[in-house]
């Protein structure tokens, strides 16, 4: 939680700084931008000023030379050219009037400027008169005065001081012109280093990003391959642990079933022998006494059976006596008769340690007690085929099968008989489905070592005594 609120500190003040950095550019931009539209807005203002002032003088120009062109030579084409450009130099006033309000830097007197104007025109426009009226003795006194040179030469000063004016704002704009240039070459300047400086965050953050990923995966993948490490040794042990008792529980049904056949079947035996010296002791003419006799000897004949019966539960004998082929075959018999399912066995001779021929006895063992209680079989087929390097054993039905995606928690045999293939190295494939039967199929090398065995092999179980008659 303290690296989580420290980073979010940081991506805070990180956002701050960025958010001021682009507020900042941003001002400097938009000053820039309207200190340069402000400059050239003046600039056009200038600009029409300076060029109505260019305009007015040349039509007081033009009109003062028409005026003397008509003075001299009376014609009317002069005359008609300073009606012309007297009307031009009323129009270039009007517009130097417009321009000069739009320009509030100016430091030109208007009135100044349009009186001026006004009387030079009017002593223009009273030549003109004169000569065309013919009074040439007012004419030469009008002319023989300096007043027109005076009011000229007072145009020219204002329109001079005007152009003056005009450059001078020219320049002024053209600097805040250049002014805002600068700005906005440092808001540029800024930008890039502030892009570049951002970018180079960026990649030392994706780095860093890129190395904790790095570290976090190699600390996961180390941490994972504990956990599978620690999970075969615990899968490992565990195997190990159910073969031993496995080992543990065939060694104690052996040594039980030798303790049964040992001394229970002692016990019996001397029942029976004591019986049969008893028989012709006993009185012939109680009739009584032949039918307990009777009844006593099926008894022991039954417990007799049933402990031969516990004995090769516990411990096949005719496996220790007769081998895997003959021991899988009466197997096969004895369940035939039991239960009244048809048995067809296809067993092949093989070569296995005494361990191997003990699981395969029990797989099959099981694989027909779930066939008797679950199945509902007509037939079973026991295969058992020996090739050069592998055995493969076959227990198929023709039941009603079960669904192998339902998880059925209480299948230990199913567990058991799978933990026996594959402590042998080899592998166990169950194929069933509804209304189809059941198949068990377990194959594994041929050549096995037994495994070492808590306690030494039981012996083979001796015959039992023959049945009373």
């Amino acid at each position: 939680m303290k690296r989580l609120a420290l980073a979010m500190r940081k991506y805070l003040a990180a956002a701050a700084v960025g958010l001021a950095v682009a507020a900042s550019l941003v001002a400097i931009s938009e000053l820039g931008y309207h200190r340069s539209r402000n400059a050239l807005d003046s600039l056009g203002s200038v600009r029409a000023l300076q060029k109505s002032a260019d305009q007015l003088g040349g039509a007081l120009r033009a009109a003062e030379s028409a005026q003397r062109g008509y003075l001299l030579t009376g014609d009317d084409f002069y005359l008609q050219q300073f009606e012309a450009e007297s009307t031009r130099a009323s129009a270039g006033l009007t517009h130097v009037k417009q321009a000069l309000m739009s320009v509030p830097d100016a430091d030109v007197s208007l009135s100044g400027l349009e009186s001026t104007i006004a009387t030079k025109m009017s002593e223009m426009s009273l030549a003109v008169h004169l000569r065309s009226k013919g009074h040439l003795d007012a004419l030469e006194f009008v002319t023989s005065s300096d007043v027109g040179r005076t009011q000229m030469s007072t145009i020219a000063q204002l329109l001079d001081r005007l152009d003056q004016t005009t450059e001078r704002l020219v320049s002024d704009s053209q600097a805040q012109i250049r002014t805002a240039q600068d700005y906005s070459r440092v808001g540029l300047t800024l930008a890039a280093f502030t892009g570049l400086l951002a970018f180079l965050l960026y990649l030392r953050r994706s780095h860093q990003l890129e190395q904790s990923v790095v570290k976090t995966n190699a600390a996961l993948q180390q941490e994972r391959e504990r956990l599978e490490d620690l999970v075969r040794e615990r899968t490992r042990n565990l195997r190990e642990l159910a073969t031993h008792l496995q080992q543990v529980r065939e060694v104690d049904r052996a040594k039980l079933a030798r303790e049964l056949h040992d001394e229970l079947g002692a016990l019996l035996t001397s029942a029976k022998l004591s019986m049969a010296r008893l028989k012709p002791k006993l009185p012939k003419d109680d009739d009584t006494i032949p039918p307990l006799m009777a009844t006593l000897t099926d008894t022991l004949n039954q417990v007799i059976a049933l402990k031969r019966n516990i004995i090769e539960d516990l411990r096949p004998s005719s496996l220790d006596n007769f081998g895997l082929l003959t021991a899988l075959d009466i197997l096969a018999r004895e369940f035939q008769e039991r239960s009244g399912v048809t048995v067809e066995t296809n067993i092949e001779p093989a070569t296995l340690d005494a361990n191997a021929q003990l699981s395969l006895y029990r797989m099959v063992q099981e694989s027909l007690t779930n066939v008797a209680k679950y199945a509902q079989a007509k037939q079973v087929y026991i295969g058992l085929r020996v090739y050069r390097q592998h055995v493969e054993l076959t227990v198929k039905d023709d039941g009603v099968g079960f669904d192998q995606s339902v998880t059925q928690p209480k299948s230990h045999g199913l567990a058991g008989m799978r933990h026996r293939v594959e402590s042998l190295g080899g592998r166990l494939d169950i194929q069933s489905a509804p209304g189809k039967g059941t198949t068990v199929f377990a194959a594994f090398p041929a050549a096995q070592r037994p495994p070492p065995a808590p306690e030494p092999a039981a012996q083979p179980a001796k015959p039992d005594a023959p049945d009373v008659a």
